[in-house]
C-alpha cells in the first residue's frame, strides 16, 4: 500500500513519511492498522496484517478523490465527435484549474464522486477502480443534464508508482472519457446535417465524375478512319449507335466504341477465318475473357475506381448500373443478339458467337473483293480500292451485282470466284496458265494485251532458246562423232537410227539424250577399232601368203594368178580373199605346190 492516513489524520503516500512517529497509519479502504515497511532495496510501503483481506481498491478510490479535493487541478478530455471525414468539437479538453471541489454531493438522484466547478461550468468526475459508470446512474445523470466524466484507473499500476507519477496517473494521464455531456445531441445532429450535405456533395461530384466529366483522349484519327470505312464498305455499320447505360467507361462517344467492338470482335474475325467454322468471341490474349481488351487502350477510362456501394449509392448508381467495361461489352453484344442477329449467344456455355450467315456473307465478299483488288494492283491501276469496291456493285452477274452474289454464295458465287481466280492466275509467277479473254467487266483489257505480249515473247525467246541449244547439241554431236570415227563418221551419223530418227537429230533434242547418244559413239568407236585391227591382221596374212606364194612358184606372174584364181577347194573364194586368219592361213599354204 503506498499511502495511508497518519496519527494527525492528513492522508500521505508513503515518500513523504520521514519517521514510524508520524504514525499510527491507518488504510484508508479498511481501516486496519498498517506497518511502516522501510526497506534499503526495494520500495517504502504500508503493510496489511498477514490475515488482511483487504485489496486496496477502495483506498485507491478514496484517494484519488482526496487527491482531486487537495490539488484542484484535473484534466479534462476533449469530447470530439467523427463521422466521414468530419468532427464537430463538443468540449476542447485540456487541463483546468478548479475553483472548488466537492465530494459525495448528492445531485437530484444520483451522487458522484466528486462535482467541480470552472467558473459556471459544473461537472462530475467518477473515478472507476473496479466498477463503471452503470447504465441506471448514466440514465439519472441525462435526467439531470449534468455533464459528467470518468476516469479510469483500473489499469494503473498504483502500487508500484511513486507519489508523482501517481497523481499524474489520477489528475492527468489515466483514460477519461464523458459520460455525459449536454451539448453532444445537438452536436451529432449538427455533425449528421454537415455529413448528408457532404455526401450529397461527394455523390453529385462523383456521379459528375463518372457520367459527365469530359474526355479528351488521344484518338488515333488513323484507326478511326480505317475502321469506320471497313465497316462501311462491308455494310455493318447498321450495328453501331445501341443505346447503353454503361457508356461511361470509355473516352469517347457510344458510335465509336461500338464501332471498335464490331470491327474486333465479328468484322476481322469473318473475314480471317474460313466460312464453316465457328468463330468465338474473346478478348485479345492472355485476356481473353475481358472482351474490352480487343479496344485501344486511349479508348477505355482508367480514372474510375472500385467504388463502395455506399459511395455508388450516393451518386445515384449501383453496383449494376455503375457496372464495368467487360459489362459494357456484354450488355452490348446482347443487343446484336436480341436486336440485330449480329452474334449468337450459347447459354449451356456462357459465350457469344458470330451468326454463321454473318460470316459467310462477310468472309465471301471480302474474298471477292481482296481478289479484285489484288488485280487491280497487279494492272498498275491507280486507284485498286475504289475500283474494287465500284465493280462489286455494279458489275452485271446474270441481273445481281457481285456484291449480292457473294452475299448468297452457293454455286453462282463459286463460278464468278473462279472467273476471277482465272484472271488473277494469269500474273502468278509459280503457274503457267492462259491469257483468259473474260476480265468480269475489269477495265484491263490494255494489261490483259499486255500480259499476252509478254508471253508470246517469253515463248519466242524460250523457243529460240531451246533451238540454239539443240543446234548446238548437234554440232558438238556432230564434232564428236567425226573425232571418234574418222572417215566413218558420215557414213554412221546417216546410218544410225534410233526411234526411226537419226542419232545426231535425236541427240539434240536434250541434254538427257545428248549425252545418251555419247554410249553409242563409244560403241561405234570400239566397233571401228576391231574392224581396224581386224583388216591390219588380215593384210599383214596376205603379205605373209604372198611371200610365200612367190618362193612356191618362182614365178611371180604364177603366184599372182594362184592367189587371185577361185579355188575348189576354198569353196571358189580365191586364196588371197581366204585368207583372215592363222588358220585360214595354214589351209592356204598347205595348197601351193611343194619344193
Amino acid at each position: 500500500m503506498p499511502f495511508a492516513a497518519c496519527g494527525d489524520g492528513v492522508v500521505r503516500h508513503v515518500e513523504q513519511i520521514t519517521s514510524p512517529r508520524q504514525g499510527p497509519f491507518i488504510c484508508l479502504g479498511c481501516e486496519e492498522r498498517l506497518t511502516l515497511r522501510l526497506p534499503k532495496v526495494n520500495r517504502r510501503h504500508f503493510a496489511h496484517r498477514s490475515d488482511s483481506r483487504c485489496s486496496g481498491e477502495t483506498a485507491l478510490h478514496l484517494y484519488a478523490k482526496l487527491l482531486l479535493l487537495a490539488v484542484r487541478r484535473v484534466t479534462l478530455p476533449a469530447l470530439i465527435l467523427r463521422d466521414g471525414g468530419l468532427q464537430e468539437v463538443v468540449f476542447e479538453g485540456g487541463e483546468f484549474a478548479l475553483d472548488s471541489v466537492k465530494l459525495e454531493q448528492s445531485e437530484g438522484t444520483f451522487q458522484p464522486d466528486a462535482m467541480v466547478t470552472t467558473g459556471a461550468d459544473r461537472r462530475a468526475v467518477e473515478f472507476k477502480v473496479a466498477h463503471a459508470v452503470d447504465t441506471d446512474k448514466q440514465t439519472k445523470v441525462a435526467h439531470a443534464d449534468c455533464p459528467m466524466i470518468e476516469i479510469d484507473l483500473s489499469g494503473v499500476r498504483w502500487r508500484k508508482l511513486d507519489q508523482a507519477e501517481l497523481d499524474d496517473q489520477i489528475l492527468h494521464l489515466a483514460p477519461r472519457h464523458w459520460v455525459y455531456h449536454p451539448d453532444r445531441e445537438r452536436a451529432e445532429l449538427l455533425l449528421s446535417e454537415r455529413v448528408n450535405r457532404e455526401k450529397k456533395a461527394k455523390g453529385e461530384r462523383l456521379r459528375w465524375h463518372i457520367a459527365e466529366r469530359p474526355q479528351k483522349p488521344f484518338i488515333d484519327s488513323e484507326w478511326v478512319s480505317q475502321v469506320m470505312t471497313d465497316l462501311q464498305d462491308a455494310e455493318l455499320d447498321y450495328l453501331v449507335g445501341a443505346k447503353t447505360t454503361l457508356g461511361h467507361w470509355f473516352t469517347v462517344r457510344p458510335q465509336l466504341w461500338q464501332a471498335g467492338l464490331v470491327h474486333a470482335l465479328i468484322y476481322k474475325p469473318s473475314i480471317g477465318f474460313s466460312a464453316g467454322g465457328d468463330i468465338r468471341i474473346r478478348g485479345e490474349w492472355p485476356n481473353e475473357r475481358h472482351l474490352e481488351s480487343v479496344l485501344p487502350t486511349w479508348m477505355l477510362r482508367t480514372d474510375l475506381s472500385n467504388y463502395t456501394p455506399k459511395a455508388l449509392a450516393a451518386a445515384g448508381y449501383s453496383r449494376e448500373t455503375f457496372g464495368s467495361a467487360s459489362q459494357a461489352v456484354v450488355e452490348y453484344l446482347f443487343h446484336l443478339f436480341t436486336d440485330r442477329q449480329a452474334v449468337i449467344w450459347a447459354k449451356d456455355e456462357q459465350r457469344f458467337y458470330v451468326d454463321p450467315d454473318l460470316h459467310h456473307r462477310l468472309h465471301h465478299r471480302h474474298e471477292l473483293q481482296w481478289k479484285v483488288r489484288s488485280i487491280a494492283e497487279d494492272a498498275r491501276h491507280p486507284d485498286p480500292d475504289g475500283i474494287s469496291r465500284r465493280w462489286m456493285r455494279r458489275y452485271n452477274v446474270d441481273g445481281r451485282n457481285p456484291w449480292a452474289v457473294a452475299g448468297e454464295g452457293g454455286n453462282h458465287y463459286r463460278a464468278l470466284l473462279e472467273r476471277v481466280d482465272a484472271i488473277r492466275d494469269m500474273t502468278r509467277a509459280f503457274r503457267e496458265v492462259p491469257i483468259v479473254d473474260d476480265l468480269c467487266g475489269l477495265p484491263f483489257q490494255e494489261w490483259r494485251d499486255g500480259l499476252r505480249r509478254k508471253r508470246e515473247e517469253k515463248e519466242a525467246a524460250e523457243q529460240k532458246r531451246i533451238e540454239d541449244e539443240k543446234a548446238k547439241r548437234l554440232r558438238n554431236f556432230g564434232i564428236a562423232a567425226t573425232n571418234g570415227l574418222k572417215d566413218d563418221a558420215d557414213a554412221w551419223l546417216a546410218s544410225k537410227m534410233i526411234d526411226g530418227v537419226p542419232i545426231a537429230e535425236w541427240a539434240s533434242v536434250s541434254d538427257d539424250r545428248y549425252w545418251k547418244a555419247f554410249d553409242h559413239i563409244e560403241r561405234a568407236e570400239t566397233d571401228r577399232r576391231r574392224r581396224v585391227q581386224a583388216a591390219e591382221a588380215a593384210e599383214d596374212l596376205r603379205k605373209r601368203l604372198t611371200t610365200e606364194a612367190k618362193k612356191a612358184f618362182r614365178d611371180p606372174d604364177r603366184a599372182n594368178l594362184f592367189l587371185n584364181s577361185a579355188h575348189p577347194k576354198l569353196a571358189g573364194r580365191r586364196p588371197i580373199e581366204a585368207c583372215e586368219t592363222e588358220g585360214d592361213l595354214k589351209v592356204v599354204l598347205a595348197l601351193l605346190p611343194k619344193a
